[in-house]
């Protein structure tokens, strides 16, 4: 039995030796394949059960392969940014189509070989054929779950991806699923436009103003900057923001509202989110080619004010109750000068008025910088300042913006408000910022703007768009606004947004966050691309293209997105090299073919002793 045994045991060693040897024809071969894992081949004895002290039953050999999953490959740097390779831990998920939604679920594999490339369709796609997988990001809503929220340089962002029916799908992120999971197509980023969402102001506030009086405006304590402020159709609008000094140490902003919007509202926002109104203006603004008979054909149109309604007349009887003249009308000053007077006639019986204008409900006032509007400021605790119109502006030119931005009929019954205050009885007792003896902030009570677009743009009031923040500096730090001897100086404005940009390419950060970049400077993050982990990743199963799926033996993935929890970083424009040692495996070749020799000879020598055996017999 010996004999036979050591024939077989032979056997053994050579097909161990001949599967030795294909796993290093294979290493070779791949030693150029972005992201291949080297197989390595160990050797276990295979032992029969010895019967007798006296004689030995040999066994042979077996042969273990042993995918070397978890090595980590060399990172080589590529001139592609879609390009990208894992240092660490972690796959990237794929799917054999580009969307597995449409393709009921496709299939999901793992792979490091990340030489992804945009298909004719815009989808990015690796070298195998196989599709990267990961969370589409969209700007945060207000009701977004935490769950989904990710914050990129302050600004927060939900995984989710918005559905047929127009509604929101708050991206599970440890589950790799079709719903999940989609493809990365560049085709469909386009083009953005990116509204303000910050501002930033340092200037110099001469400690020597007077504290301001309305009476007597041209007496100093007052100072004006314009601030450009884009809206999300990616408008431009120079927005003039002024200083007035209140008290001692004492000034508040205000800003007047841009043009083709309905109001701005300055606001303090704190930690737990309360909102605290500082101050908020409106405005009526009128658009069209001025024309004595578009002003006629007006006659008989109205707006209201507070709930009363003005009509325009072409009777000669400016100071009579609801009537606005407009009759000798020779520009939209003219016009909006009527307005005005007829406001201020009717609302100064019943209101105790403050330089003519009433207090407690706002102050109407011809804008100096434009003729063809008039602001609203709202200056007390008391009441709103609502505006309503019924201009009919299809027949005769004339705009009256309220709600839409356009030569647009209003007669819907369109109105905005001018929003109430909560602090100080009135303008005058509130504070943006009050400063030490020193000249830096004491205190700054306003950090957010509200702002309601005409245009069509979102309005930038916390529900559909962001409200843009607004910094004035630190306390107790010259790094904003001063109160110091010396004129009235800008040392610093900045803001960002942008007008519309082509899409020009992308960059992904080690976070997998994939970013859009624009010809018009903006940055915006579309895509976060997640890492699969696994316990035992080299118990997971090869499959062609270089991609893995996961097995009882490796156990059941988890999803992270990058650096998070021992998952590896991405690298981008790198990929990772095969971890193909090609002086081992020409070693390891010679070893097996030797090893592979000596099997075959304890065939051959075993022949002989069995031929020796038989002629015995003889």
């Amino acid at each position: 039995m010996s004999l036979y045994g050591a024939l077989f045991s032979g056997v053994s060693g050579l097909s161990s030796q001949a599967s030795a040897m294909g796993a290093i024809s294979d290493n070779v071969t791949n030693v150029n394949t972005i992201g291949y894992k080297g197989t390595k081949v160990n050797f276990q004895t295979l032992i029969t059960k010895q019967v007798s002290l006296t004689k030995y039953s040999p066994g042979g050999v077996q042969s273990k392969p042993r995918a070397q999953i978890d090595v980590q490959g060399l990172l080589q740097s590529t001139s592609s940014a879609t390009d990208i390779g894992m240092s660490g831990q972690g796959f990237f998920v794929v799917n054999a189509v580009s969307d597995p939604a449409a393709a009921s679920g496709g299939f999901f594999g793992y792979t490091r070989a990340g030489s992804f490339k945009a298909d004719k369709q815009g989808f990015l796609q690796n070298a195998s054929g196989f599709y990267l997988q990961g969370w589409p990001l969209i700007r945060a809503t207000s009701s977004a779950p935490a769950s989904s929220i990710l914050t990129i340089e302050d600004t927060n962002y939900m995984r989710s991806y918005i559905n047929d029916d127009g509604t929101y799908h708050y991206v599970n992120a440890n589950i790799v699923s079709p719903q999940e999971l989609k493809g990365l197509n560049l085709n469909t980023i386009g083009g953005t436009a990116t509204a303000t969402a910050a501002i930033r102001m340092g200037a110099n506030l001469p400690s020597e103003d007077p504290i301001y009086d309305p009476t007597s405006p041209d007496n100093g304590g007052q100072h004006q900057t314009s601030i450009l402020i884009y809206d999300s159709l990616g408008n431009p609008h120079n927005t003039d923001f002024t200083w007035t000094k209140t008290a001692t140490n004492t000034w508040n902003i205000e800003a007047a509202p841009p043009p083709h919007s309905t109001v701005i509202t300055a606001q303090f926002v704190d930690g737990a989110g309360t909102t605290t109104n500082y101050w908020s203006q409106g405005q009526i603004e009128f658009a069209g080619d001025f024309s004595s008979s578009a002003i006629t054909g007006i006659n008989g149109d109205s707006i209201q004010i507070n709930g009363t309604s003005y009509d325009f007349s072409s009777a000669d009887s400016p100071c009579s109750t609801g009537l606005i003249e407009i009759g000798g009308c020779n520009s939209w000053g003219d016009l909006v000068a009527r307005i005005k007077t007829a406001i201020d006639f009717t609302e100064a019986a019943a209101t105790t008025s403050y330089n003519g204008y009433q207090d407690n409900a706002g102050r109407f006032f011809q804008d100096g910088a434009s003729t063809n509007r008039l602001l609203i400021r709202q200056y007390s605790t008391q009441a709103a300042v609502s505006i309503a119109g019924a201009v009919d502006a299809t027949s005769n030119g004339l705009a009256l913006y309220l709600r839409q931005y356009s030569q647009c009929n209003t007669t819907d019954g369109t109105s905005y408000s001018v929003q109430l205050l909560d602090a100080g009885a009135n303008f005058y007792d509130q504070s943006t910022i009050d400063f030490n003896g020193n000249g830096t902030p004491d205190n700054i009570n306003v950090n957010t703007l509200d702002i309601r677009w005409a245009n069509g743009a979102q309005n930038m009031d916390g529900a559909t768009s962001s409200k843009p923040s607004i910094f004035l500096g630190n306390q107790n730090l010259a790094d904003g606004m001063t109160q110091l001897s010396g004129n009235y100086q800008v040392t610093y404005i900045t803001q960002d947004g942008a007008k519309f940009g082509n899409f020009s390419g992308v960059s992904i950060g080690d976070d997998g966050v994939v970013t859009a970049l624009f010809d018009n400077g903006v940055r915006r993050p579309v895509y976060q691309i997640p890492v699969a982990t696994f316990v035992n990743p080299n118990g997971m199963e090869s499959l062609t293209g270089n991609t893995f799926i996961e097995t009882d033996t490796s156990g059941a993935y988890t999803l992270r997105s990058a650096k998070e929890a021992g998952a590896g970083s991405i690298a981008s424009a790198s990929l990772e090299s095969s971890t193909v040692d090609l002086g081992e495996e020409f070693t390891n070749m010679i070893v097996t073919q030797r090893a592979y020799s000596a099997s075959a000879k304890i065939i051959t020598t075993s022949d002989q002793m069995l031929d020796e055996l038989v002629n015995i017999k003889r």
